[in-house]
C-alpha cells in the first residue's frame, strides 16, 4: 500500500480540508480552506486592527532648540519589546511646534522618540528624567485608552513645556 493508505486504498492518516489524505491545507479563521484570513490584534477575523485602535497626537516644541531639516517621530517599543516603526515626518506651525497623529492599539504601551534630523538626531535622555526610560533613556511612553488622545506638547529634551523665560540669556 502507498504511505498513508491501507491495502484497500483507504486513507489511514488525516484528511485535510481540501479532501487530500495527508494534505496540509487548513481553514482560515473565516472557514475558507486554504484561505489567508487571520485574526487581527483586535480579535477580528480578517480585520485590519482598526476596531481597537485610536488616534494619538504627539507634539514637540522646537522653539528653543531650533530646527534644521525634518522633525520626526516613531514608536520604538510595544509593551517593552523593541519593535520600531518607520519614522514619520511631523508638521510644524508658526511657533515651531511640530505634531503628528498615529493610529495605535488601545491598551498597548508604546515607547516613542523624537528625532531632529540635524545631525544630532535623537533627544538626549539626560534631561528627561522620570518621563522617559529605555536603553538610552529617551523613550517616552504612552498607553492609549478607548478614545482618541492628544498628548501635551513637550519642549525638546524636556519633560515639560518650554519656558517663556530663558535664564542666563543676556541678548534682548
Amino acid at each position: 500500500a502507498d504511505t498513508g493508505y491501507d491495502c484497500e486504498g483507504n486513507c489511514v492518516g488525516e484528511v485535510d480540508c481540501a479532501g487530500n489524505c495527508g494534505g496540509e491545507a487548513v481553514e482560515d479563521c473565516s472557514g475558507e480552506c486554504g484561505g489567508g484570513a487571520v485574526v487581527d490584534s483586535c480579535g477580528e477575523c480578517g480585520g485590519d486592527s482598526s476596531s481597537c485602535s485610536v488616534n494619538v497626537t504627539f507634539s514637540v516644541d522646537m522653539s528653543i532648540e531650533g530646527v534644521i531639516g525634518d522633525i520626526k517621530l516613531r514608536t520604538s517599543t510595544e509593551n517593552g519589546e523593541y519593535l520600531p516603526s518607520d519614522w514619520f515626518v511631523m508638521t510644524g506651525d508658526e511657533n515651531d511646534t511640530y505634531s503628528h497623529t498615529l493610529s495605535l492599539l488601545s491598551g498597548v504601551t508604546y515607547g516613542y522618540n523624537f528625532n531632529n534630523s540635524d545631525g544630532s538626531g535623537y533627544e538626549s535622555g539626560d534631561g528627561l528624567g522620570d518621563c522617559a526610560g529605555g536603553i538610552y533613556g529617551n523613550d517616552r511612553y504612552v498607553t492609549p485608552g478607548e478614545s482618541d488622545l492628544t498628548l501635551g506638547t513637550v519642549c525638546w529634551e524636556s519633560c515639560e513645556v518650554c519656558s517663556e523665560e530663558i535664564l542666563g540669556c543676556m541678548d534682548d
